[in-house]
């Protein structure tokens, strides 16, 4: 979804699953020209499988030492005090850590019988972008390192978007990762519509 508009998101996306449920979460175009709300970590029952996802924006830790004070260089505007500023690379950590706390919470809920499937804006493991971003703003803004919730084998599949590019890899003792965005205007060449994944 751009710049927040979420009607001919939702028709496009419904349109490329053939009028099938839709899972979708918030990536960090839908806050443009907005204020940031509180952070949003939902789980939903579909298909037999149990769904957690959440925009978890990135912690940019990736990018190596940053300023926290650093705009990120989103048209975000971040609430406090009555007052509000761009948001920063600390605004974004602290979104981070609370999205990232409720996301491992409902994680942990359930008795384990419905396969777990994680559902993020942002990348969820460093092997999901290429080894020479590493270290580099690009790796801190599109990335996260949530082997903590990747490689326990709690969620057998974990789906993201952010980056442009097509993968699928599995984590050793963990989660299947797996990405297919149709990118701007669809200049994914190796978006796949008909992808299917079965699961369990």
């Amino acid at each position: 979804m751009w710049k927040a508009a979420p009607r001919q998101t939702f028709r496009v996306l419904r349109r490329l699953a053939n009028e099938e449920p839709v899972v979708f979460v918030l990536g960090n175009h839908e806050h443009g020209h907005d204020i940031v709300p509180e952070a949003l970590v939902l789980a939903q029952i579909l298909a037999g499988c149990r769904f957690v996802g959440t925009i978890l924006r990135s912690d940019c830790r990736l990018a190596g030492q940053l300023d926290p004070d650093t705009p990120t260089g989103e048209p975000i505007d971040v609430a406090h005090d009555g007052d509000h500023h761009l948001l920063t690379v600390g605004d974004a950590a602290a979104l981070h850590r609370h999205a990232r706390a409720e996301l491992a919470a409902l994680m942990d809920e359930g008795d384990g019988a419905l396969s777990l499937i994680g559902v993020t804006h942002h990348a969820p493991h460093p092997d999901c972008i290429a080894p020479a971003w590493r270290g580099t703003w690009n790796a801190g803004s599109l990335t996260l390192d949530l082997s903590v919730l990747t490689d326990t084998g709690r969620a057998a599949l974990w789906m993201h978007g952010h980056v442009r590019h097509s993968l699928d890899l599995v984590r050793l003792g963990g989660a299947r990762i797996l990405c297919n965005p149709a990118g701007p205007r669809f200049a994914n060449p190796a978006f796949d519509a008909a992808r299917a994944i079965a699961i369990g």
